[in-house]
């Protein structure tokens, strides 16, 4: 599942973008406990949800 995937998946549970950000670190958690990778993808994360908020 893509990052915009993911995002939309978030906010159709909750459209708060504190809890996109929250469940999302929690999946990736489940993925890897490798902190580096996880903030990598975080910031991509962050990137897409905010390019997403804007359009």
């Amino acid at each position: 599942m893509d990052l915009l995937a993911r995002i939309e998946l978030w906010k159709s549970i909750d459209p708060d973008p504190e809890f996109c950000r929250r469940a999302e670190r929690e999946m990736l958690m489940l993925s890897s406990s490798d902190e580096d990778w996880i903030a990598a993808r975080m910031r991509d994360f962050e990137e897409a949800l905010q390019l997403d908020s804007v359009g």
